[in-house]
């Protein structure tokens, strides 16, 4: 279940609503509409100096689109802060580019936080509009990486978008940058006090009569400006307080003096009153239905009008007056309040948000009233109906967070801590992992019944073998394997269904699939783990085509193509049924590629256009884009330039894109395209965007392929040299794991630079290791006999021998000059160095450098 529009906190994105009593603030209000022409604003200051009121009032009066996150402590969870900002700013794209914002928070699970972050962005410039985005009460957010993840989406905000964010405490990161380019203000507490004149105008509007200019005056001195302060002054001077007692209780800081005046508030108001601020001062947010539960009573909708009628901290979320929540300041006064006086009351109003909140389906925030009632085995009881959810949504920190709340005397169910340990190890903290995993298998011996016993031994050799892979310690695993092999019987759905692919055309490009990584201990652990599945009865389980699909890819790969069909045939029955994207997709394209390999290209596009139909039925426009690059690809293969040109239309990309990683296989079959129409300057542009990312996803099989391009694309150039350094980089990748069919799918232009390079390598004195040199011949070895374009067959001597300038041209080609270079080296213009190329090639009987420097050295010219 991902989260989705329906199912997010709704009430954490409404705009904060402009009070009909309010203070107008034209000074501010001219600052903030100035700011907009920049990327942000901070409005920083302590509780109480009317942040959220100045935003409430700006956005009543601008004809800008507004989107506002309320943010609370459990967004530090970085899944879960990122997707909510996406859902917030989405709303400000037109509906295709909001679906489309929609598909990439399904997709954020296989990628990092920085690529997703890429990705949103890429979405958002398509905003027609001046749109505010505002993050209320960041102060919250104390996790460090959403700090420099926020500073990198600043750094990159679209033109249109610009962002607000209200603090109690200064931001956290440096501004400098933005305001030295007048892209940044930030408004602190000095700016944000009222001034006379606005105090006056408050108390007018308050009070009858209004204090005189000069006891306002003296109020200011003493509250600083600080607007709570000043609106707890006139509380107490509505309850019937002189001036002159009022003024000495502003002595000490704002806390102080506000925790003197709430007192002063709260004693002076209807026990009735009082007693139901105290009580619903637990909730973060509410309505008059969740109070009357939580207070058993009716009046609750009657009494929030008179809390907000006296002006008593309450703030109304929504401009029907449905829903409130109490300043922040106020709330946590009143709830510390409440724990002092009456604990037991206080622990009981908590237990019972979690009856209400939970039967409501609000699980996440019933879990943190548990954990205030040191309610454990209840917390322990929603979290396991909560751990599904959030893991699908990827908010481990906060399910980690939630398994901090369990005091060490306090032990979950085994099921649940090894749950526990698979988030630890998906966020990479093997050590805990291991002591967990540690405390469950010491329990094992008491744990009955034996069905029970079976299936936590299930989840033991799922968590095992992740840590295993994590270590690298894979003997480890097969003794543990083989301890197992015969005592299991898999039942854990969470594990063993757990759907891994969300958005890739490949499982072998999910973590899953070990992001292109390819060995025989892969292999191996591959085998037995789906042969216990399989034992098992388990073979149609998630986790077992997936790792069987992983595997006819990694065949393919390796280009043990019986291998690979094996697979896909032993699996097709059970994947057809399923009707998983992730798998299906997968499935269906290897079988096409396959077809491929053999030039049987109809019933390649037939499998493609299987896979195709398949996602059209479910209006997914992520998985269409990447089948519709996919077949692109099929078509260059086979030389349907035209066709693949009109295919390549129908993708969301273009040459002067900013390419993102979630689009990476849609960008590099368009790359394609654009070598094959002699655009090599605009693909090599997106290439270098590219590769970072890549490299940060640390995708070893983008990082090939992208090197594979550059040096395609270099060699088109005439650039040798270059093209050969980004070859070397393909070829260190692809050596690491005996890639093959990436190479030779490339086809002959691929071959001929394999040649070429080997050639030139050997000749320059073996700067090529033996291994290397052993592995590129391996792969020539793979390439088909190629016909089409193929050099004509060497003549066993020259129609005309070549003179020295010609010998010297196919130095220079040799070298990998361009023809600028070569013109500049023999002193002639490029004009006449195209000339005396297309002598050289007639001569030749060639077409291209390749072939004529493939034709001198089987013929030794330049050894002559």
């Amino acid at each position: 279940m991902l989260m989705t529009e329906s199912s997010i906190a709704k009430a954490k994105m409404l705009n904060p609503i402009n009070k009909p009593q309010h203070v107008p603030r034209p000074r501010l209000m001219n600052v903030l509409t100035d700011a907009v022409q920049g990327k942000m604003t901070g409005i920083c200051a302590p509780p109480g100096y009317g942040k959220t009121t100045l935003i409430a009032e700006w956005i009543a009066a601008t004809d800008k689109p507004c989107c506002t996150l309320t943010l609370d402590s459990i967004d530090n969870d970085e899944s879960r802060f990122w997707r909510y900002m996406a859902h917030c700013s989405a709303r400000a794209l037109n509906p295709p580019a909001h679906e489309a914002v929609n598909a990439l928070i399904q997709s954020m699970s296989s990628v990092s936080i920085f690529t997703f972050i890429d990705a949103l962005l890429n979405e958002l410039y398509q905003i027609e509009e001046e749109t505010i985005l505002i993050l209320d009460d960041f102060h919250l957010i104390y996790n460090e990486n959403l700090h420099e993840q926020l500073m990198y989406f600043i750094d990159y905000l679209p033109e249109k978008l610009h962002l607000i964010i209200a603090s109690r405490s200064a931001l956290p990161f440096s501004t400098l940058k933005w305001r030295l380019k007048a892209e940044a203000i930030e408004l602190e507490a000095e700016k944000l006090m009222f001034t006379t004149e606005e105090a006056l105008r408050f108390f007018e509007n308050s009070i009858d009569p209004p204090p005189s200019i000069e006891q306002t005056e003296q109020l200011l001195v003493r509250t600083e400006g600080w607007i709570t302060g000043l609106q707890l002054a006139m509380l107490s001077l509505q309850a019937g307080h002189s001036f002159s007692q009022l003024l000495p209780s502003f002595t000490g800081d704002h806390r102080h003096v506000a925790d003197y005046l709430f007192h002063e508030v709260l004693t002076k108001l209807q026990e009735n009153t009082r007693s139901f601020l105290m009580q619903t001062s637990i909730l973060s947010r509410m309505d008059a239905t969740l109070c009357n539960e939580l207070l058993g009573r009716e009046d609750s909708a009657a009494m929030l009008n008179t809390i907000k009628q006296l002006n008593l901290f309450l703030l109304p979320l929504d401009e029907q007056n449905h829903s409130y929540r109490y300043h922040k300041l106020f709330g946590e006064y009143m709830s510390a309040e409440l724990k002092r006086e009456n604990l037991p009351r206080w622990l009981e109003l908590h237990q019972k948000a979690v009856n209400c909140l939970s039967a409501r389906g609000q699980l996440p925030e019933a879990i943190e009233h548990a954990a205030a009632a040191g309610n454990f085995p209840q917390l322990e009881q929603m979290l396991e109906q909560q751990v599904y959810i959030s893991l699908q949504e990827g908010e481990l920190a906060l399910l980690l967070r939630w398994f901090d709340y369990f005091p060490e005397a306090y032990t979950v169910s085994p099921e649940l801590a090894i749950i526990h340990v698979f988030i630890l190890l998906l966020k990479d903290q093997t050590v805990k992992a291991e002591t967990i995993v540690q405390q469950v298998e010491a329990a094992l011996p008491s744990i009955q019944p034996q069905e029970r016993n079976r299936e936590i031994q299930s989840g033991l050799l799922f968590v095992r073998s992740n840590l295993v892979f994590k270590s690298g310690e894979f003997e480890k695993w097969v003794a543990f394997s083989d301890f197992f092999l015969d005592r299991i019987l898999p039942k854990n759905a969470l594990f063993y269904n757990f759907n891994y692919n969300q958005s890739e055309l490949f499982v072998r490009r999910t973590s899953m699939g070990m992001k292109g990584v390819l060995s025989s201990h892969t292999e191996q652990i591959a085998k037995l783990f789906t042969g216990v599945l399989q034992s098992h009865g388990w073979e149609h389980s998630l986790i077992n085509l997936y790792v069987k699909q992983s595997l006819a890819e990694g065949y393919y790969e390796w280009n043990r193509l019986s291998d690979s069909v094996e697979i896909l045939n032993e699996t097709a029955a059970a994947i057809t049924e399923r009707k998983v994207p992730g798998l299906l997709v997968p499935h269906l394209l290897c079988k096409a590629l396959r077809h491929a390999a053999t030039s049987d290209y109809t019933l390649a596009h037939h499998y493609a256009e299987e896979a195709f139909v398949h996602v059209r039925e479910l209006a997914d426009a992520n998985w269409q884009n990447q089948i519709r690059a996919f077949r692109l690809r099929l078509l260059l293969r086979e030389g349907r330039i035209s066709e693949a040109k009109l295919e390549g239309e129908l993708l969301p990309v273009g040459s002067k894109d900013k390419p993102v990683f979630n689009r990476e296989y849609v960008f590099l079959s368009y790359i394609r395209l654009l070598g094959k129409q002699r655009k090599q300057k605009d693909a090599l542009q997106l290439l270098a965007h590219m590769k970072p990312l890549a490299q940060r996803e640390g995708m070893l099989s983008s990082i090939m392929e992208i090197a594979m391009l550059q040096a395609l694309l270099e060699h088109q150039q005439g650039h040798t040299e270059l093209s050969f350094r980004s070859l070397q980089e393909a070829l260190a990748v692809g050596e690491s794991f005996q890639y093959i069919r990436s190479f030779v799918d490339e086809g002959e232009a691929m071959h001929d630079l394999l040649s070429l390079y080997l050639t030139r390598e050997n000749q320059l004195g073996s700067s090529v290791d033996n291994d290397k040199s052993q592995y590129v011949k391996k792969l020539l070895a793979a390439f088909p006999v190629l016909h089409q374009d193929a050099p004509a067959k060497n003549p066993k001597a020259l129609p005309e021998p070549l003179n020295q300038s010609e010998l010297e041209l196919l130095r220079q080609l040799r070298r990998g000059a361009s023809n600028r270079q070569i013109a500049q080296a023999l002193t002639l213009s490029e004009g006449t160095v195209k000339v005396y190329l297309s002598r050289l090639y007639n001569k030749l009987q060639v077409t291209s450098r390749t072939q004529a420097l493939l034709i001198a050295q089987e013929m030794k010219l330049l050894q002559q």
